[in-house]
C-alpha cells in the first residue's frame, strides 16, 4: 500500500480478500500494532476482521499452521 493510501487500506484488502474467495488461494493479513496505533486504525481493523470472520468456506490458520500445511502438500 502506497503511503498516500495508508489510511484507505481497508478497501484494498477487502477487494483482495473477495478475489481470493472467488478464485481461491491464500489471503494473509499482516501488520504491526505500533503502526495501527500510530495511525489510529483499530476501528478499521475490527471492522475488517468482522467482515472476514466466521465464513464457512474459509480455513483460518496461524502462520505456523499455514507453513506446515504448505510443507505437507509439496
Amino acid at each position: 500500500v502506497s503511503p498516500l493510501n495508508i489510511l484507505k487500506w481497508e478497501k484494498i484488502v477487502i477487494s483482495i480478500f473477495n478475489k481470493m474467495l472467488k478464485h481461491g488461494g491464500i489471503f494473509h493479513f499482516w501488520g504491526h500494532a505500533w503502526s495501527i496505533e500510530k495511525h489510529k486504525q483499530w476501528k478499521k481493523i475490527e471492522k475488517f476482521f468482522a467482515y472476514i470472520s466466521g465464513r464457512k468456506n474459509v480455513e483460518y490458520l496461524s502462520n505456523f499452521e499455514a507453513w506446515s500445511k504448505c510443507l505437507n502438500e509439496v
